[in-house]
């Protein structure tokens, strides 16, 4: 095998891997996209596809809090708030989506949300 055949190989298989990470991120951001709410705080989170997020906390000032996020594998996302939440630096959650719940863990600890529809 010549060492032409070898690197086009090389380059192939590496163009084949980089577009299933693409389409595998891009499958799972799809998922999330949208407003759930969880039934035990009442507390909204939205995702949007250019990746902000907003998220309402259950309080009697009907306040919402914007910042972003990312999805750091199919997993995994990062979301990043402004101002004080900013001080604690991002928050790194496990996320699963099955069927219309969202579920989002951090240190062992859950937290489900139903898709708003």
């Amino acid at each position: 095998m010549s060492k032409n055949t070898v690197r086009l190989r090389t380059v192939i298989y590496m163009l084949v891997v980089t577009g299933l990470l693409i389409t595998s991120c891009s499958s799972a951001k799809q998922r999330l996209i949208g407003k759930w709410r969880s039934d035990k705080t009442g507390e909204v989170i939205e995702f949007f596809k250019e990746g902000t997020v907003a998220v309402t906390p259950p309080s009697p000032f009907n306040i919402t809090i914007t910042g972003s996020y990312r999805l750091l594998d199919d997993d995994t996302i990062r979301i990043d708030m402004p101002g004080l939440f900013a001080l604690f630096g991002g928050s790194v959650y496990d996320f699963r989506v099955t069927d219309d719940v969202l579920t989002l863990t951090a240190y062992s600890v859950s937290a489900d949300y139903a898709r708003v529809r």
